[in-house]
């Protein structure tokens, strides 16, 4: 019996043995995909749970074959949708490349890094499109302008077709890449229950009017999805050590932004391929004195000498965006206790739940599409689907306590906190 070579074998904790075509190859063995080996999954996570160190390159393979996966399910279950071979070949592509331009350090690069620097309009998405491009030219991969162009869209979720909905869903943020890190952040973060079940959820899809519809019995299942997401954003990724961490690397970076050019390193594709979280290293190897406040910082987290939490509210849409400021908390610092504006940092975060009940579409008995009101699942469904905070850090951990005080005296006469 021969070996099927027109296949490569992978064995993965998550997905057991699965396989990815050999033609897909050429853009995985390729330097600009290697480098997610080198780009952490969860980012500044890892320093509270350490068992997050997994790394973007295993979950990008994981999606990859997710994508597949689902794909081929729905050419087989339907055959009216007419999916060729070339849409099964390219939404595989989108999910093995989706995450290829993330940053260093993951999502803070995106929510913090990048816009302390001052570079508008950056997202990792659109980064993973134009690293695509850049791969397929400079290496001479096998993928035209036109099957360049619908991968991208794929990864940007930008499409009217139930294609763009399987790797980045506009629509309800059900999609492959989150069956994949949910449940590989799960594992690898020590929590031990699934439960919801992805598995039954692909096979309980249907394309109806060109929307990817679940099972009505499934509905379960897709609220344990959104709930255990939840979970990992309030204990593990918002992490208020993790934060910290977070922001002293951003402190970091941005002062060393000239010395290691790292504007033009993340605006320019043959350049941004290779920053990696290593970034740090280079740093903190570097001779140059004018990394030294950059150096500072950096050997402060190695030695666990954080900014600190002075503080943490939940707040309502009733107070202004603006009004939680570093000045104006600073103003009511005692004149003996000393806190300035620069020795704060206000970090402003939400967390949603995703809302099941009025995003996502299932179909009946009948193949008929309906959506399915929360009171009709659970009363335990929460009304409210979305968190919003504000958590105070001071940088020097010697002046908390007078950090402590400025922030209550906050709240107490502008907030009635």
């Amino acid at each position: 019996m021969k070996r099927d070579k027109s296949e490569r074998i992978i064995y993965d904790p998550i997905h057991g043995h699965y396989t990815l075509p050999v033609e897909l190859w050429q853009f995985i063995d390729t330097p600009v995909y290697q480098r997610l080996r080198d780009l952490k999954q969860l980012g500044t996570t890892s320093y509270v749970f350490p068992g997050g160190n997994h790394t973007r390159f295993e979950h990008c393979l994981g999606v990859g074959y997710l994508s597949r996966k689902y794909i081929k399910a729905l050419k087989k279950r339907q055959p009216e949708l007419e999916i060729c071979d070339n849409d099964v070949r390219n939404i595989t592509l989108a999910g093995l490349m989706h995450d290829l331009g993330h940053g260093p350090f993951s999502h803070i690069f995106d929510t913090d890094i990048v816009p302390a620097l001052g570079i508008k309009n950056w997202t990792h998405e659109q980064a993973s499109v134009d690293l695509l491009e850049y791969m397929v030219d400079e290496f001479s991969l096998d993928l035209d302008s036109e099957d360049i162009s619908q991968v991208g869209n794929m990864i940007l979720g930008n499409g009217q077709s139930y294609i763009y909905q399987i790797v980045n869903n506009k629509l309800n943020s059900i999609d492959v890449d989150k069956f994949d890190y949910i449940e590989r952040d799960c594992h690898c973060l020590g929590f031990r229950e699934f439960p919801f079940d992805t598995e039954r959820m692909m096979k309980r899809s249907l394309v109806i009017n060109n929307v990817i519809c679940f099972d009505a019995k499934v509905v379960h299942s897709i609220y344990s999805l959104f709930q255990s997401r939840f979970n990992l954003f309030q204990q593990c990724y918002s992490h208020r050590v993790g934060q910290a961490i977070g922001l002293m690397i951003r402190d970091a970076l941005v002062e060393a932004k000239d010395p290691i050019n790292l504007i033009e390193r993340i605006q320019t594709p043959e350049k941004y391929y290779k920053l990696t979280d290593y970034v740090i290293q280079e740093i903190t190897n570097s001779n140059n004195p004018a990394l030294k406040k950059s150096k500072e910082i950096l050997h402060n987290i190695q030695s666990r000498k954080l900014y600190k939490q002075a503080g943490q509210l939940i707040f309502s849409h009733g107070i202004p965006h603006n009004h939680i400021t570093e000045e104006r908390i600073a103003g009511y610092s005692c004149d003996n206790d000393g806190i300035k504006p620069e020795d704060l940092i206000v970090k402003k975060f939400k967390l949603t739940y995703g809302n099941p009940a009025d995003q996502v579409w299932f179909y009946n008995e009948f193949y008929e599409m309906e959506l399915i009101p929360r009171e009709k699942v659970s009363s335990l469904i929460p009304a409210n689907y979305c968190d919003r905070f504000v958590r105070v850090f001071v940088k020097d951990p010697n002046k908390l306590g007078s950090a402590k005080k400025a922030f209550a005296a906050f709240c107490k006469k502008e907030l009635n906190h």
